[in-house]
């Protein structure tokens, strides 16, 4: 159980006023289901991933709900003995966001769903045995986005 402190502007359409709404304290409860697998193969400098998730969450109290499917199917290769793995792909998004209820004496529904696909590219280098970077670039028609991760491993 939590407690969330709420304030929300509303726009008057009618006089062009913004009027604040302030709900303090209010309680809500989230479920959270969900599952995922990575399938992967790789044959000589090639290698194929394809990582699918889904998740369920609701938030009781204030209305609020998603379902998402992410499918991401990878190919790549690695260059020699260098180290360097070069990656391109694709990630399928299919989500819907549903806001729903009442706050106070305002009423809403609102929900935001995904487009589907966008281009995924990227390169990987493994520096030592234990760490590694990758870049990758994401674009597609509503999202686009840059990814930068340095790892280490015990």
């Amino acid at each position: 159980m939590t407690s969330s402190d709420i304030s929300i502007g509303v726009n008057d359409f009618s006089n062009g006023n913004l009027a604040r709404l302030e709900l303090n304290g209010m309680a809500t409860s989230s479920t959270i289901t969900a599952v995922g697998t990575t399938l992967a193969y790789g044959h000589k400098q090639f290698f194929t991933t394809v990582d699918a998730q889904y998740v369920s969450t609701s938030v009781s109290g204030v209305g609020v709900s998603l379902d998402a499917l992410v499918v991401t199917p990878l190919i790549g290769l690695n260059i020699g003995d260098s180290g360097w793995r070069i990656v391109v792909g694709g990630q399928y998004q299919d989500y819907q966001r549903q806001l729903k209820g009442q706050l106070g004496d305002i009423r809403f529904n609102a929900t935001q769903t995904s487009s589907r696909w966008s281009t995924m590219v990227g390169m990987q280098k493994e520096f030592t045995d234990n760490w590694e970077a990758s870049l990758m670039a994401q674009s597609g028609k509503t999202r686009e986005g840059v990814t930068f991760m340095l790892g280490k491993r015990f």
